[in-house]
């Protein structure tokens, strides 16, 4: 009897006509619910990897320090960034950007580079939170 009274209540009238209604739980299977929960996550996911592809900076092309030298004496570098005495950055007209890593005893090569016409600019990084 306890049934019918809550089945009479799901259902609805429509112009005399009882038209049944079923729950929620009825209509949609879990699978697919459980489906639905992931869409949310799977969408910002992809938006996340998008904007990391996009956002983060390529790396420089490393150069050794005898291409470097080349570069200079042929005029395709006119100017560097000494980066805390380690990383030489800069632009070559011929390959473009690169990066040159220097030993920790190397102070002939700021010389050098100054006697081919290369300006030569110091910079130190400032210090992260890490």
């Amino acid at each position: 009897m306890l049934k019918i009274e809550l089945k009479q209540r799901r259902n609805r009238v429509f112009r005399g006509l009882i038209i049944p209604r079923a729950p929620v739980d009825e209509c949609v299977p879990e699978n697919v619910m459980k489906r639905r929960q992931w869409i949310p996550a799977l969408m910002l996911a992809v938006l996340a990897g998008i904007a990391t592809f996009f956002l983060i900076p390529k790396s420089l092309a490393e150069m050794s320090r005898q291409d470097l030298l080349a570069e200079a004496q042929a005029g395709k570098v006119r100017r560097v960034v000494i980066v805390d005495g380690d990383v030489v950055e800069g632009v070559s007209a011929r390959l473009g950007p690169f990066r040159v890593m220097l030993k920790p005893d190397d102070r002939t090569l700021v010389d050098e580079l100054k006697a081919m016409g290369v300006t030569v600019r110091f910079e130190k990084t400032p210090l992260g939170l890490i």
